[in-house]
């Protein structure tokens, strides 16, 4: 996991803003804590690759507006 993260773009004490995600979110109902905000200043935006082996090959971004996005749409109406 620790070679897919540093392919993917991280490092130990990477740090993103993260004030666009908290307003947006926050705006529309969603709490935080630091702890979240940390996690997600470290590996947000990160695009993580599957293994070489792994057939059909996936990949997974980390974006925290894309699990919010449903809750958003409604609220917009």
């Amino acid at each position: 996991m620790l070679e897919a993260l540093r392919a993917a773009g991280w490092r130990a004490g990477r740090r993103i803003d993260t004030e666009t995600w908290t307003q947006r979110l926050v705006a529309v109902g969603f709490e935080f804590n630091d702890v979240a905000i940390a996690v997600w200043a470290e590996f947000g935006e990160l695009t993580i690759k599957s293994s070489p082996g792994r057939a059909p090959p996936r990949r997974c971004t980390w974006i925290p507006l894309t699990p919010a996005s449903t809750r958003l749409r409604r609220l917009r109406g």
